[in-house]
Order: C-alpha cells, then structure tokens, then sequence
C-alpha cells in the first residue's frame, strides 16, 4: 500500500486487488471493477493467482500475516465467492455471515473473520440474537445487525448466487436431478442414484490442496470439501430437496425446558477402519475443534458458543470440561488445552460427559437458538487416530494432505487410554464414518478419489431405495469452463461443479450431451464479492486518509467513504446481466436477501455511481486539488507585440490536455469462442500520422462477448489518431506471462506473429489469437491547450502593423481581464460556502468554471480580433 499527493495528474492511493485463475467470470468482473477504481483514481493494480495461493493470503491465512496488508503478505482487495454453509438464519454465528468479532478465535486463522471487521454494537447484537427465542424480538435485532453492516461495508457483495451445476441425466440424487445445492453438494453422495455405470466423475474449477477433516483456513473451500466431506457422518442430516436438517445417525435429541441442557443418543455404528465409534468420539470432536492450535475454522464460533461471552458473565470466557467413558477429563481454556487436571480457577462454562458408548450430554452457559442442529448434529472424530498427535500437527499430517502412497498407523500405543482397542491399519488420508473413505490423490491429473465403503450405517437401506449407487468417486480440477464443458460432452465428467458459472447459453451443450443443466437458489448458495482487508490504514482503519490525518477522530468515517466509494464502483447488475446471464440477485451484506425480513425497508443496495465515488471520497479528503477548495484563477489574456511577421488563423483544439479519452464498445464473437476464455486482450493504438503506423499505449481485457471499456489521457498533442485493436487472444492464452504492456499480447496475432510464406512468424512467437482480430473505428483528435488558442490569438491581433488598434485591443483586454477578475471573485465566494458541503463540487465547478472562462476569454479575443481585422480591411 502506498498513498500519494492528490493531484490532477496523480492518484490518491496504490491497492493490489487479487483474484482467483480458478473462476472465469470472477476474473472478468475483477478487470471491470479495477478500471472502475482507476477512473475515480485509485491506483488498483490487478492480479490472478490460482484459488491455492490466494486463499493463503486471505481466508486461510496463518498467523503469520492474517490481517495483514498486501506489503505485508495478506491482502488488500480481493474476490470471492462464499457459501454452502447452513441453510438455516443462524445469523449470531459466523455459520451464516461472518461479521462477528466477539472473542479473538473469531478472527482468522480459528474464525472466519478473515478481513478483521469489528463493530462492539454488532457483536452484542449477536449475543442477543443467539439467546432470543421470541421471533419479533428477533426480527428486530436482526435488521438492526443488518443496518450496521450496511453502513459500514466491511465487504461488498456482488450479487447472491444461484447454484448451478451440469449432470448426466442418469444421475438423479435425492431421485431427482433438480435437488442439489451449495448445502449439499460436496457431502451426499450416498444419497445419489447412479442408473448408468457406477462412477460419479467430477469437475471443478478450482485447484485441491487439502483433505484436511480439521477444517483449517487453507482447507476451508468449498473445492477441498468434496473430498474430506463423504468421509464423515453426521447425526443429523440436511435433505437436499427441503433444506430441512433430520435425524441420521441420531436416535433421541432432548433439550431442558431452558434450554442449557441437551442429551444426544445414537446408533451404534463404526469407523472405516473397524473401531467402534463411542460417545468418546464426539467429545473428542468438539474438543479438537475448539483447540487453537489445531486451527479449526469454526472454533471461534464453537468457543462462544460453549463460553459466556458478551453479557457480563463471571469470566467472558470458554472453559469447557470433557469427560469421557473411563472417568478422565480433559479442559480446554480459551482454545489452550490441560490434560487430566483442571487449569487453576477453572470454572466451567460448558461439560460434555459421555454417559454411556452411544450417548453424551452438555451443557451451555447461555442458550442457543440453533443448538439443535448446529451442536447435536455433528459428527464424530476419531480419537484412536489423533489422539497420540500433539495438535499443532493435525492439519499436517498424513490423515490431512495430498498424497498417492497410504498411511500406516496404530492405535492402543502404550501411554493411551485403551480408544478403540488394540490394532493397526492404513489410510491415504482422512479416516471417519462417512459412506466414502479417501483413496489418494493423484498429482498428475489433479485427480482425487473416493471409494464406496460397504460398512456405513445405511448403506442397506439406501441401496434398498436406489441410492448408493456410485462405487468410486472422481473429482477433478479442470480450470476452464469450456474445457470442462468439452469433458462433459466426451463423457469424461458427468457432473460440473456451480464455481463454473453455468448459464443458460451453456445449457445446450449439456441438454445435447445427455445432461441437464440444474438451477437452484438457497441460503447456500451463498454470494460473489469483493472482500476488503479492514485493517488497511485506508480502507480499513482510515488512519491514512487525508482526513483522518488532519483529525484522527475521524479516521473511521473517512473509512467508511472510502469503502462506500468503493461499493458505488461495482457494476452490480450490469455483471448479473452480462456476465452471469441473469442468474443473480444484487448483493448488500452477506446477509442472503432470501431472508427478507432481516433487511428493513431502508436498506436498499448500493448504485453504480462514479460520480457519487468521487463525491464520497471528497469527504475522505481526497480532492483533485489538496488544500481544501481551491480558488478559481481564471486566464489571465496578456497583449504584447511579437516581433516577426503578423500571425495566422487560429486553431481550436477539439480535445483539450489533461482530459481523459473514454472509449467503449463491443466486438462481435462467436459466443463459444468467448466462453471460459477469462476475457480477451484488447490494447488502444495511437497513431500521429494519419494512420499510417499505429503503437500501442493501452491494454484492457474485454469480456467474453467482447465488450471493452478504456479511460486514457492522450501525452502528445495536434493531430492524433485512436482504435481499439481486438487481438483475439484470450486471457487464457497469456495467463503465465502475466502481461504488463499493450505491446506483449500484440506481439501474439496478426500481424506481428502472421506466418511468412517460409511457414515461420515474423517475429518468432507462436500465433495464439482463437478468435478473428477486428478493430474499431478511428476516432481523430486535435489535442491542445487553452493557453495555446490564447496564444494564438494574441499572436494574430498584436501582430498588427497599426499600434492604435493594437493599443486599442489591449486597453479592451485590460478591460475584460478587470471583469473576469470581478466574476471571478463572486464565484470564488459562492465556492467558499459550498466547499463544506462537497469538496466534489467545488473540484468539478473549479474545472467548469475554468473551462468557462477560458472560453469567455476565447470568445472576447477573437472578437477583438475579428473588429482589428476589419478595421485594417476598411483602410
């Protein structure tokens, strides 16, 4: 991050906006939100990393540099898409926004809280929605959360998405291809009937880096989940065609009337390697979980949950104590773990007692409205397999990462309490309960595997309904939409991940290939949207805005402009129509929009509005002009006689320096061509004499239609002639060189790389443009100076060879200099009351007004010299 003078050349301040190879569309909004921020003058600088590496420097980052700047090894701005979390309005969670700040586990690496927003209101908003069970009461504290957020803009929803996924015909899960959605997809496999073959092959954008069943940040997408998610069961389950949660594995959920209770039977069952699965287990789950240092995501939530935070309890605290089969407990403080003895001035906030092998009780400080299911659905870890491993090395272990070769381990080793017995076994990774076990990874072809195990709890019974068809699991990383439309059409894949962006121009390809193409809207679905780190001194804290420089106790409303502009820049539903087809709704907070009775009537969603940007930016400090209003000083017209000849007719300029030349529009291409290309490159010419050679002096990417916008400030002045070249090559096609000059994709197609008769190209690269090159038309310019025409035209009056006339003249500019200076000082009063207001206003009345006067000025000259040309006619 970097902060420079404001000037009208210059720019307010440097960001690094990140964005994900793994996403097509995602990159194509990307490009379009950054030139956006560049014509209000930000300097946004845009770049694509794969999802692996931009999740390491955002939502799984370590402790190392979460809530750290770009400079600094995390983030600045970014894009994301979030979802596929409860479908339920567990809104005091982070389970279905992740606003909350309320304990320090809710940040990142243990929370989801990964751009470090904090609001102290907020927060307690969150404790009271937990623990409110009357829903009016409710309601109100909910549009209250609603209302904060809105105003402050920790993050900027695009717009909340619809689930759409490509499948094989023969595919029919829950026995129908229309049930599957964000919630469930990675996750129910045992619920899917397979009526051709016995394989479900899947495609997925993104790139699989973890199989880690201790979700830690780098593991939390939603592209590792398919892999680690059939490995476990939970006992209670989510039917995807209802979104309503039912009993699984559990057989008796029971609550006290206050609530503070719970009491959690199940069936007996087994772990894939054979080990009876005991209440021990789910302990020992929510126990890791909430462990620092293992890292779970959600351990935060689940502190707080199990803690007294937020309403003056005895400790504001979790300290939970577990105590398991054989009589031995174990605590956990605040995420630090004690092994057989309570810490000193231990006093519980939450127990967990297993009472017999398939039943456990606990107990919470406070109630909680979605207790069941959020904490008595949840599934079972094994303890024989971790419970020899110190914490820290969990999510690094065999049972967590990529790899082809299995695991042996062993379980009884001497020291442990006798879980599970005596035995050994291997593993290629996770090891649970779930209807798959993980069979290894394939690094060659990106490939992950899952095979079908025949001793889940209801595999009889699924199979006895049609279910529980598929023997082996695929999923694959794929990168483009096309290529993985092309492996859908061979039969390569027969189910697309919703991360393509599927929309209805692709659903021909699927309908002719014995497909269907699914659209599903759910809470899950989740949202698209440009996430902002909130620690950054400019967008985050304010401390390095000008405002909040002059008056630090302002720093945090000079934020809240800034990130405002920033949300007033993002096209909303320019991209839902042109980009995602119409599948979308427009985004506010990460409260979904399908809970319409959190928004109060008040809350509507931002507009695109640069004007209004650069107006809320004003209020942050950042003008045009630094200082504050800056007096108009109109042209002042000087009259001196030049020695030399009597000067020509004067040129007006039809393009004034210092303006910036806006150019849009769309070249035609073949919409198959377009797809899943991430865009082409498009670079702006530049030619000074007449056309006849052409340079290139900017670049932009277009949109898979071919629609391209440029804002550029010509250098040169006189004649100049401008295009816009469409190279054809995609961004695809680049990606590794990542360009940073118009001249590089140039240099990639015709002409520059056009084969000679000798079968070689001109300049030694390969020809890469998919895609016939075009141009648009010309536009011509003459680019010059007010100070010129002024110039010019004294130069043609004082030329004159009759010192009367041109003493004359200059009495009269004398004259009209004396009344602009009288205008001049009117308007400058007026400005002075109205710079309070906007400092906006006064920049853009400061450039009409200079504009005006120069023409007033203009205008007076030449028709000084109009009457000084007659009256040397008339003689």
């Amino acid at each position: 991050m970097s902060v420079s003078a404001a000037t009208t050349s210059g720019t307010f301040f440097t960001v690094t906006v990140i964005a994900p190879t793994s996403n097509p569309l995602r990159r194509q909004w990307a490009a379009i939100i950054t030139n956006n921020l560049k014509q209000i003058n930000i300097d946004a600088r845009l770049i694509y990393v794969s999802f692996g590496v931009m999740s390491g420097l955002t939502f799984g980052c370590s402790a190392d540099n979460c809530g750290k700047t770009y400079d600094q090894g995390g983030f600045d701005v970014h894009f994301v898409g979030y979802g596929g979390g409860t479908p339920l309005p567990d809104f005091g969670t982070q389970n279905q926004v992740t606003y909350r700040s309320l304990t320090a586990a809710d940040y990142a690496p243990t929370g989801a809280n990964y751009y470090f927003y904090h609001n102290d209101t907020y927060n307690q908003l969150s404790v009271q929605y937990n623990t409110e069970f009357n829903a009016t009461a409710r309601i109100s504290i909910a549009q209250q959360m609603v209302r904060i957020v809105s105003q402050d803009k920790p993050d900027m929803p695009i717009f909340y998405g619809v689930d759409v996924y490509g499948i094989k015909n023969y595919l029919s899960p829950w026995g129908t291809n229309q049930a599957e959605g964000a919630t469930t997809a990675n996750r129910d496999f045992q619920h899917w009937g397979v009526s051709t073959g016995t394989e479900i092959n899947i495609a997925e954008t993104g790139d699989i880096n973890s199989v880690n069943q201790w979700v830690n940040g780098p593991a939390n997408t939603y592209y590792d989940a398919y892999l680690y998610n059939p490995t476990a069961a939970s006992l209670e389950e989510v039917d995807a065609r209802t979104l309503g949660y039912f009993n699984a594995l559990a057989t008796s959920i029971k609550s006290s009337s206050d609530h503070l209770t719970w009491d959690v039977s199940f069936r007996a069952h087994s772990f894939q390697d054979g080990v009876p699965v005991t209440s021990d287990d789910y302990l020992f789950s929510i126990m890791g979980s909430i462990d620092t240092d293992v890292g779970y995501v959600g351990g935060g939530t689940l502190q707080s949950l199990l803690g007294d935070y937020g309403h003056g309890g005895a400790c504001n605290c979790s300290q939970v104590q577990f105590t398991y089969l054989n009589g031995t407990s174990d605590y956990v403080v605040g995420g630090t773990y004690s092994h057989g003895t309570a810490p000193g001035g231990f006093t519980a906030t939450s127990v967990w007692t297993a009472v017999n092998a398939t039943s456990f009780r606990f107990t919470l400080t406070d109630p909680y409205l979605f207790a069941d299911p959020i904490l008595t659905g949840i599934a079972a870890a094994p303890m024989h397999v971790f419970e020899e491993l110190p914490f820290a090395t969990w999510s690094n272990s065999c049972y967590a990462t990529l790899h082809t070769t299995p695991c042996p381990y062993v379980y009884n080793l001497p020291g442990q309490a006798n879980h599970g017995g005596n035995g050994s076994a291997v593993a290629y990774g996770p090891v649970g309960d779930g209807p798959y076990f993980y069979h290894g990874y394939d690094t060659v072809t990106g490939t992950g595997t899952l095979v079908k195990w025949g001793g889940y709890w209801n595999a009889s019974g699924l199979q006895g309904l049609g279910l529980f068809g598929a023997q082996t699991i695929h999923v694959v990383h794929i990168l483009n939409k096309d290529n993985a439309l092309a492996a859908f059409a061979n039969g390569q894949v027969n189910f697309l991940d919703a991360n393509y962006q599927l929309n209805p121009t692709d659903f021909p390809v699927l309908t002719s290939n014995g497909g269907t193409g699914t659209q599903r809207a759910s809470p899950g679905a989740g949202f698209q949207m440009m996430a902002v780190q909130n620690t950054h001194p400019i967008l985050g804290t304010g401390t390095a805005t000008p405002l909040g420089i002059s008056d630090p106790s302002r720093a945090a409303e000079a934020a809240r402009d800034v990130r405002a502009a920033l949300s007033h820049a993002i096209p909303r539903q320019y991209i839902i129509d042109n980009l995602n087809q119409g599948i979308g709704t427009i985004g506010i907070t990460e409260f979904c929009s399908c809970f319409g009775f959190a928004y109060p009537s008040d809350v509507q969603p931002d507009s695109f509005d640069l004007t209004l940007s650069a107006q809320l930016l004003a209020k942050a400090g950042y003008t045009t002009q630094s200082g504050g209003v800056t007096p108009i000083q109109p042209p002042t017209i000087s009259c001196q006689a030049p020695a030399g000849s009597p000067g020509g007719a004067v040129s007006i300029p039809s393009f004034l320096s210092g303006n910036t030349l806006a150019l849009s529009g769309t070249f035609a291409v073949v919409p198959a061509k377009g797809a899943g290309t991430g865009g082409f490159y498009a670079t702006l010419q530049q030619s000074t004499d007449s056309g006849t050679t052409w340079t290139p002096v900017a670049m932009t990417l277009t949109s898979t239609g071919g629609y391209y916008s440029f804002s550029y400030t010509p250098t040169v002045s006189g004649a100049v002639w401008y295009r816009v070249f469409f190279t054809g090559v995609s961004y695809n096609a680049l990606q590794a060189f990542a360009p940073s000059s118009p001249s590089f994709p140039e240099g990639y197609t015709w002409p520059q790389s056009n084969s000679t008769s000798a079968g070689t190209s001109q300049n030694g690269l390969p020809q890469l443009n998919s895609t016939d090159v075009q141009y648009s038309a010309v536009t011509t310019l003459t680019v010059g100076s007010l100070a010129q025409v002024v110039q010019d035209a004294l130069s043609s009056l004082a030329a004159s060879d009759t010192v009367a006339i041109h003493d004359a003249v200059c009495g009269l500019a004398d004259s009209t200099n004396s009344a602009i200076s009288d205008l001049t000082t009117s308007v400058n009063t007026r400005l002075d009351a109205l710079a309070a207001k906007s400092d906006s206003l006064n920049n853009n009345l400061t450039n009409l007004s200079y504009i005006a006067y120069a023409a007033l000025a203009v205008a007076i000259i030449l028709g000084l010299v109009a009457i000084a040309l007659s009256r040397r006619k008339a003689s």
